[in-house]
Parts: C-alpha cells; structure tokens; sequence
C-alpha cells in the first residue's frame, strides 16, 4: 500500500491494475487483455467532458440502479471529467441492487489510447475514494471479435 502525504491530508493508496486491449498474443488481432501495474502517471490531453454526469449518477443511484455512495459518485464524476468517450457504462456487482459491496467496474469506449485513458480514470478516482475500480477501454466499434464477446455478455447501466 502506497502513501500519500499532502499539506492537508494522508491518504494510503492501494496498487492499481490498468486493464488494456491487447495488442500482442494469439492470433493477429491479439485480442488478449493485458494487465499493466501503474508507476508513473502519464498526462493526456482530453477533451468534452460528460455533461451532468454527476446528476444522472445520483438519479441513479436512488432509483435502485446502481449501487454507489456519494463519494463514489463524486470520484467518477471527477474522474470522468474530459474523457472523451462515445459511451461510458457500469457493469458487474454494481449493477445489481441484490448484491452488497464489490469493485466498481467502468466501461469506456473510446477512440483514445486505451492504456492512457485507463490510468488517467483510475487515478483520477483515487484522488476522491479509496474503493477498488477496473476501467476497461475498447474502441466504440468493438474492436476484436472476443471484445465485441465481452461486450454483448455484460449487462450494463450507460451514463453517457
């Protein structure tokens, strides 16, 4: 676990795991997903931020579609904030009103670099919450046929 310690605060970080199409393995389209432990931060620009996102989190949120608390909603909200994503969705145990706790697992696609915009959202929502987040970035045509697999095999709530 990581340490932070600022003029006004300590916060402990635990390490974060970037989840990336793959560009190598088998086959040529290398459809295999790697996982990249993050160090360094790497600084992108982006550009048109997700309007209202943080009002449409808490509409739903308290109507039983997500299950998220209002630093969570905050922390996506800033996270998200500049991302220029076609489409960004929760997936998995969050999703589901049933369940208790769990990671939250964010969809984004995109055509920015996958790897880039992964580890920009996730240490960007570890500025705001200490909860456990996988970001996965694919490309809003789908990309390869076993991410467009992925894809149509997770039910999932769009945020924008």
């Amino acid at each position: 676990m990581g340490r932070h310690v600022s003029a006004s605060r300590q916060v402990y970080r635990r390490p974060v795991s970037v989840i990336a199409p793959g560009r190598g393995g088998a086959g040529e389209n290398g459809g295999d997903a790697l996982i990249y432990p993050m160090s360094a931060t790497t600084v992108i620009s982006m550009e048109r931020p997700i309007p209202h996102l943080r009002q449409h989190l808490s509409d739903l949120q308290r109507c039983g579609r997500v299950r998220l608390d209002r630093e969570e909603i905050d922390a996506l909200a800033y996270a998200l904030d500049g991302v220029p994503a076609a489409s960004v969705a929760l997936f998995g145990s969050r999703t589901q009103a049933g369940r208790r706790g769990g990671d939250i697992d964010l969809l984004v696609l995109t055509e920015a670099p996958a790897f880039e915009t992964s580890r920009r959202v996730a240490m960007r929502f570890f500025e705001r919450c200490e909860e456990k987040i996988d970001v996965v970035v694919l490309p809003p045509d789908g990309g390869v046929p076993e991410q467009r697999a992925f894809l149509a095999s997770i039910n999932r709530v769009d945020l924008a």
